[in-house]
């Protein structure tokens, strides 16, 4: 229905052409100019009086009006909350005329003859220009352009909210309604954002009007539609847009709307400036003035230096114009986290107990640089283009030291405990499983994202051209040892002192904190004792955790690649009211390229080994251990000279400190020094025997035990690292814009999607037929080379194709009330493509259980539909509302592996022999292997409902102060869980400014929420929920001179904790701290 209406709308307007008018014209050109801000406005309103001929501004100020009957005729420049300036031009038939015009705020008290614009007392006051928006200017510029959007926008200058933190551009959107910001969990930095409640992958990310590439932390998976925002700076950036709808001049797939981020241009201001910004960057855990130990096993500076530089220019007499921006900063962060376990069976009868308590401290140090140049070119009063390169880095390395205790299992020694309890008998850990483990883990990450676009520009009588080209790249790449250190260190308690039992009695303040403190108990009464257990502070009380103890994961990469070609080409009709047709082309690949390499059932692969010293042969299974137990495996009577992993030789000069409180910190828990381990490993390698028969010589001289079956790793790795998938999308549409009464606008078009997808997938065989084929047999069997390459076919991959399509009706309704008064209706429709490792990657055989898992390219994309309307107000002096409403529903298809039919008539086995071929499935089938794919499950449609309110005010009473207020309402029709779950929330700020300084107080809150629910009434552990969080932050900015600042930002100033909780809010599973991040810098600008 939605279809066929959209159908007649257009027709409609098509059909307005009969009212053509043919008369001598000309044109009037020129630049709409913010007198007070000394910047160009974009959006503004400027109109021939008396006729119908309208436009808006563009970037830089510039504007043009066709078809202008000739004479003399009268032109005005309208803005919200500023003079509306006249002119009288001539125009010339074929002519042009030049019309420039500088606006200024409108008064606000009793104006003095012969000044314009404001008095004094309610000057506009932006500290000469820099980083802080104006508060009426600001304002009216936020309205204007929403209001002359057809999709249900906020339009945000990129300094509207004062510095961001790190310059991430999540942060600042976590200030804008509708958006809930999702943080990284180690870093616990703003990495992802869910707009309107929707999952974060069907959110389109665009940079000057095309699509931008994202490195998803090396991942092929549900991560790799999703947009990292960690990976981008702010810095560079004019305005950010967030839309809820779609138009059918813009991709379809973005069901949630997307995020528009216009880049700057040095035709924004008349004249060159050039800015720098110099800045020191800490944390509140790491208020230190000298080198402590960081995100390694070594020492540093915690206060980090940073710095940004902008120059801009305009030339050739204002023609062209040239911005260089360059920008590089370092940041070190702690994130500490608690976690407890409490045993399901527990709270069945009613005394639930904690079995184990986890401490984890993470510090990250983060490295971002950028550089970028834009070069416009304003051809003639009818064209114009531009082409900017952009390159940015980002660098982390996060050191993770974590302590675990664990009670053991129900009905054994250690479940005397309750949620707020723990208690511990260590001794005997291999029938009770109470120990203490420590690991110690490292990750190693690097992301580049490059864009080049080009822009073209030509407005003429009554076409308007619009191309758009970009190519843009994002890799994201993770290797964990940076070949550097070790990335995974695990120990484990070995026991009490002499053999004796040791008891451990941990309790903390309350169900809802991670207070914890451990105490020697007695054994019989359990009462505390204030005496703390040294030997856990003791690096030798601990011992490798069996031959998986050191662990290399393999290296890990995602890439992903979009080029983008846009044309648009608008249409004037000669009519007596405005109405134009406007038709276009896009096309664009979507290249996802990821090096993740696993084992045939899918398991990532590492590298494992167990420090054996110097003589492997004596270090395992005799003496000091085995290569399976919890005791370090080298023994001192085996050789005195090579120090055991359990002693102050490995000790790292890290303090272990989750900084909960308690008396964690003073138990001195043991670190192991990976970077040092590594050296060894580097020094000595892994052991290996000299072959006799091949005349191997092996490695006689390793101190590490690994098992055969881990050095074919990088074999196995160069066969099933690489995935692919490519998307090939052509899209054409056809849409009209109408106004035809005063005040009311139509806008109605098709658009039509195609989408052209392949992909790869290796699919290895059985082991049970490998080994068959091969006629091998025997335990090393699988250990070989020959093996090996059989089994994954020597890397080669089936090739799988796919395509599918869409059309997409919108349509949308706006009117003025007044000037300052609007209302928006609107509908579109648009999917939300499937996430890519059910598409493609490898098969997953399971030969322990005989079952294979297939990548289904054959899902289709869900189907979704959005309406929406908005009611937006100006109002003097300086203040906006801003009421949006939107409904979307969908087909709500959840994907799952679900079993393939073994008759090879059914239609889902048929269309798995037409993706992979009858002899593949009949190999697994003969093998009597069960074969699995991804399915839609049948579920109920799903709608979300989203009502968000935003406001701001200048406050008359007090010049200078500001205050903003966001407030979404979520309202799914189910559960939703996920971090994109939370039902309300609410973001604000004040801000105040004068002449010599500026004070922001800014915060944000998001409601409780369920991270995971399952429906039995009996899975207490299945129901967890998020605690509610506010985030309070505040930046201060003292002007010294004209051009110099200084300033200061702290961010999370209350230290509020991300925390989840059990069954009930008042048992925290989980608390994360990340402290207080401040910044100290000095502003300039000339």
């Amino acid at each position: 229905m939605s279809t066929l209406l959209a159908g007649i709308v257009l027709g409609l307007l098509c059909a307005c052409t009969a009212f053509a008018q043919q008369a001598a014209t000309g044109a009037i050109y020129g630049r709409v100019y913010d007198a007070d801000s000394s910047r160009y406005m974009p959006s503004a309103d400027v109109a021939v009086e008396g006729a119908t001929l309208a436009t808006v501004s563009e970037q830089g100020g510039f504007y043009i009006l066709n078809n202008v009957p000739v004479g003399e005729v009268t032109v005005a420049a309208s803005y919200a909350g500023y003079v509306t300036e006249r002119k009288t031009v001539t125009v010339t038939p074929g002519g042009q005329v030049t019309a420039d015009f500088e606006l200024r705020l409108t008064p606000t008290g009793p104006v003095t003859p012969g000044v314009k614009g404001d008095q004094k007392e309610d000057k506009v006051i932006i500290l000469e220009g820099l980083t802080v928006t104006t508060n009426r200017s600001g304002n009216a510029r936020a309205f204007m352009e929403q209001k002359n959007s057809m999709t249900m926008s906020t339009v945000l200058a990129a300094d509207s909210f004062g510095t961001v933190p790190n310059g991430n551009i999540a942060e600042f959107l976590r200030q804008a309604p509708g958006i809930s910001v999702l943080e990284d969990d180690v870093t616990g930095e703003a990495s992802e954002i869910s707009l309107g409640g929707m999952d974060p992958q069907y959110t389109g990310v665009y940079m000057d009007g095309a699509r931008m590439a994202s490195g998803a932390k090396g991942g092929f998976d549900d991560n790799s539609r999703t947009f990292q925002f960690d990976q981008i700076s702010i810095n560079g950036i004019e305005s950010i847009e967030i839309r809820r709808t779609v138009s059918a001049d813009m991709e379809g797939d973005a069901p949630a709307g997307g995020i528009s981020m216009k880049s700057k241009s040095a035709f924004d201001r008349k004249e060159a400036v050039l800015r720098y910004n110099v800045f020191l960057t800490t944390n509140s855990d790491n208020m230190d003035f000298k080198r402590t130990p960081g995100a390694d096993d070594g020492k540093s500076f915690k206060l980090q230096p940073g710095f940004s530089l902008a120059y801009s220019t305009p030339f050739n007499s204002n023609k062209m114009g040239l911005m260089i921006e360059a920008s590089a900063q370092t940041d070190f962060r702690e994130n500490n986290r608690g976690t407890i376990e409490i045993d399901e069976r527990s709270w069945v009868v009613g005394n639930p107990f904690v079995t184990r308590m986890t401490y984890r401290n993470s510090q990250t140090q983060s490295e971002r640089a950028k550089a970028s140049v834009r070069f416009d070119w304003k051809i003639s009063p009818y064209a114009k283009s531009s082409i900017r390169l952009e390159h940015e880095m980002r660098e982390t390395t996060s050191f993770n030291r974590t302590v675990a205790f664990r009670a053991g299992e129900p009905g054994k020694k250690g479940n005397t405990s309750d949620e707020s309890s723990l208690l511990l008998w260590m001794a005997d850990e291999t029938s009770s499983g109470t120990r203490v483990e420590t690991s110690q883990s490292a990750t190693h990450g690097t992301s580049n994202t490059d864009t080049i676009t080009g822009t073209f520009d030509w407005k003429r009588y009554r076409f308007q051209f619009n191309a758009v080209a970009m190519w843009s790249y994002a890799v994201g790449k993770n290797k964990p040892s940076n070949g550097k250190w070790f990335p995974q260190i695990n120990f484990m308690s070995t026991g009490g002192e002499g053999g004796s039992a040791t008891v451990l009695w941990g309790q903390r303040t309350d169900t809802r904190e991670m207070d914890w403190s451990f105490y020697r108990g007695d054994r019989l009464t359990l009462t505390p004792n204030e005496t703390y257990v040294a030997e856990l502070g003791d690096i030798g009380f601990y011992g490798q955790n069996g031959t998986s103890a050191i662990t290399d994961p393999l290296p890990t990469n995602n890439k992903q690649t979009i080029p983008t070609v846009k044309a648009d080409l608008r249409w004037d009709a000669p009519t007596k009211f405005p109405f134009w047709l406007k038709t276009g082309f896009n096309g664009r690949q979507s290249k996802y390229n990821a090096w993740q390499p696993t084992d045939s059932g899918g398991a990532a692969l590492a590298n494992h080994y167990q420090y054996v010293g110097s003589n492997l042969l004596n270090g395992v299974g005799t003496g000091g251990g085995s290569s399976s137990s919890s005791y370090d495996a080298l023994g001192s009577a085996n050789n005195p000279d090579v120090p055991s992993l359990s002693s102050a030789y490995f000790l790292s000069p890290y303090h272990f400190d989750p900084r909960f409180g308690g008396n964690i910190a003073s138990l001195n828990i043991p670190v192991v020094n990976q970077t040092r381990l590594y050296q060894e490993f580097q020094r000595y390698g892994a052991y290996v025997a000299p072959n006799p028969l091949t005349g191997d010589p092996g490695n006689p001289n390793g101190r590490f035990y690994q098992t055969s079956a881990d050095r074919l790793n990088e074999r196995i790795a160069g066969y099933t690292g690489r995935r692919d998938l490519s998307e090939t999308i052509f899209a054409g549409y056809l849409m009209g814009e109408v106004r035809p009464w005063a005040g009311w606008v139509f806008q109605a078009g098709y658009r039509y999607e195609y989408t052209d997808q392949t992909a790869r997938t290796l699919i290895p065989r059985t082991k049970a037929q490998a080994l068959n084929d091969l006629g091998i047999s025997g335990a090393e069997a699988e250990n070989t080379t020959t093996f090996v390459d059989y089994l994954y076919k020597n890397g080669q991959r089936v090739k799988t194709t796919n395509s599918y399509s869409f059309w997409l009706p919108s349509a949308a309704m706006k009117y003025d009330f007044t000037p300052n008064l609007t209302a928006h209706l609107g509908y579109s429709e648009g999917f939300g493509r499937v996430s890519v490792e059910k598409l493609a990657g490898n098969w997953k055989v399971n030969d322990s259980g005989q079952t294979a898992t297939a990548p289904n390219p054959n899902l289709t994309p869900d189907h979704f539909k959005t309406y929406s309307a908005a009611v937006e107000y100006y109002f003097e002096p300086a203040g906006s509302f801003t009421f949006t409403y939107s409904y979307r529903q969908w087909d709500g298809a959840t994907y799952t592996t679900q079993e393939v039919p073994s008759d090879l008539d059914n239609p889902e086995m048929r269309a798995l022999i037409d993706l992979y071929g009858l002899d593949t499935i009949n190999s697994f089938l003969g093998s009597q292997y069960t074969i699995y794919t991804w399915k839609p499950e049948s579920v109920d449609a799903r709608s979300m409902q989203t009502l968000e309110f935003a406001y701001r005010q200048r406050i008359p009473a007090i010049p200078g102060l500001q205050i903003d207020a966001n407030f979404t309402n979520i309202i799914p029709n189910w559960r939703k869980t996920g971090a994109s779950a939370a039902p309300k929330l609410a973001s604000g700020g004040l801000s105040y400014t004068n002449r010599s300084l500026y004070l922001r107080v800014s915060g944000n809150w998001r409601d409780r929420y369920i991270v995971s629910w399952n429906d039995s009434e009996e899975n207490y552990n299945g129901k967890q929920g998020h605690h509610a969080r506010f985030l309070l932050n505040a930046e201060l900015t003292y002007r010294f001179s004209k051009g110099f600042y200084l300033y200061a930002t702290a961010s999370n100033i209350l230290n509020s904790p991300n925390s989840t909780y059990v069954y009930s809010p008042e048992i925290t599973r989980d608390e994360t701290l990340s402290g207080v991040d401040f910044r100290f810098g000095v502003k300039n600008y000339f």
